[in-house]
């Protein structure tokens, strides 16, 4: 009897869930807090939030576009794709989702699951293959294992991809591409770049609200990095990636203009200026590729970036320092500007700081810090320890400054070195990096 009632509940649950666009029960979730995000890119933004009832079940009763969602809690994250169809679903598992309804969440999940297991066995497998004597029978035995894992996810993913609808679509574009174990390291890593973008159709938008086609971006530059035989600077070879990316990615405005506003978000907080740089000329275009107004567009998403770009006059900053001196930095006459973004939890920003104290000479060089902590107590006890020369703020906004958003900064350290015109003459990654900059201009420490 309790079997019969408990499957009359849940029937009735499901009968009354069927009029929300996301519903589903979670196993032991019970008042739980759901959280519904969405994807764009590796980005999730937050859409909604509920409960979860005594039996675990919850619904989302929001207007959702076609991509790719997530729904979580402290204990589960799920991957769900939506393109108009109500999703109604029970988690018994973490690896046991049943779907009711939703043929489109039934093939993603299991093929989630399936590439999670594939990838898993197969990095244990390459391990072997590249380490192992390739005429050892253990090595064989590796070597079959491999091609039949290979072989089968093929099989599998074929049989998921035969459907017309979203999930396919995706499955198609995030699949990864099939080695011959046979052949050498380098022979697999030529296959893998001549194929990477074959099955990935840039034109196809409904890729921007998921995260698998900047996952795609990402590994293909992160296969161009490990490539050895390239003599390229890392920065350079991420430009030679990017170049071909972008080439791709021209053919559908929307995707190019996604790809551009994606890449110069990640690298800007990475700090590498060089290619920030290369991306602020709109790579892969040549004049009359575009409209005006697709050019307007792209320029509404450079700005930002130029603002901070090396060459670029620097944003104005007129603050109040922790010791209650107004500054303006436009009014300031040093010959260079240090501006330094630091955090009191930061090891590597201690030691840029103690080196600017102990090496620079503060009559060519002024120095602005802004500092990320807790508190401004903290923040005057880390520059009383460092007894740094300069002139110091701090703001409770924290990462949410005004300062802090004008200048692009996602990560501490962060220095810019400008000029006596307020130009920004150096984005320096770290101390290495800014003395090659001082002994290239002939400027004295």
């Amino acid at each position: 009897m309790k079997k019969i009632f408990s499957l009359a509940f849940l029937l009735l649950s499901l009968t009354l869930a069927a009029q929300h666009t996301i519903s589903g029960t979670l196993h032991g979730d019970s008042g739980s807090v759901v959280r519904l995000f969405a994807y764009t890119g590796q980005e999730k933004m937050a859409v909604d939030s509920t409960l979860t009832n005594s039996q675990g079940s919850f619904f989302f009763d929001v207007y959702l576009g076609t991509g790719m969602y997530s729904v979580e809690t402290d204990e589960v994250d799920l991957e769900l794709l939506y393109d108009g169809h109500r999703i109604q679903f029970i988690e018994h598992s973490p690896d046991n989702i049943q779907f009711f309804g939703s043929p489109l969440n039934e093939r993603w999940t299991a093929y989630v699951l399936k590439r999670s297991e594939f990838r898993h066995n197969t990095e244990i497998l390459k391990q072997v293959l590249r380490r192992y004597d390739s005429e050892s029978a253990f090595y064989a035995n590796a070597r079959d294992e491999f091609v039949a894992l290979q072989s089968n996810f093929n099989v599998f993913c074929d049989s998921l991809s035969q459907f017309d609808d979203y999930a396919a679509r995706l499955i198609k574009v995030d699949r990864p591409i099939s080695i011959d174990p046979n052949t050498t390291v380098e022979e697999q890593r030529d296959l893998v770049l001549a194929h990477f973008f074959d099955n990935v159709d840039f034109g196809d938008t409904t890729l921007i609200p998921t995260n698998v086609l900047t996952t795609k971006m990402i590994d293909y530059i992160s296969v161009v990095q490990a490539d050895t035989r390239l003599s390229q600077e890392p920065e350079m070879r991420m430009i030679l990636a990017l170049s071909r990316i972008f080439e791709q990615a021209k053919v559908c405005f929307t995707t190019y203009a996604f790809a551009l506003e994606y890449m110069l978000r990640g690298y800007t907080a990475l700090g590498m200026s060089t290619v920030t740089d290369y991306l602020l000329n709109y790579p892969a275009l040549n004049e009359g590729d575009i409209s005006v107004e697709q050019g307007r567009r792209l320029d509404e998403i450079a700005k930002p970036y130029q603002k901070v770009r090396v060459g670029a006059k620097a944003p104005d900053i007129t603050q109040t320092t922790i010791d209650g001196e107004q500054i303006d930095l436009y009014s300031l006459d040093n010959e260079y500007i240090i501006l330094f973004f630091w955090s009191a939890d930061c090891p590597y920003c201690h030691s840029f700081l103690n080196k600017v104290r102990k090496k620079l000479d503060f009559n060519t060089f002024g120095l602005l810090t802004f500092a990320i902590a807790n508190n401004i107590d903290e923040v005057k006890s880390e520059l009383s320890n460092m007894r740094l020369k300069g002139w110091h703020f701090y703001d409770e906004a924290r990462w949410e400054s005004a300062v802090v958003k004008d200048y692009h900064v996602f990560a501490t350290p962060t220095v810019f070195v400008l000029d006596r015109d307020k130009t920004i003459v150096c984005k320096p990654n770290d101390w290495t990096e800014f003395e090659l900059w001082l002994k290239k201009s002939s400027i004295k420490k």
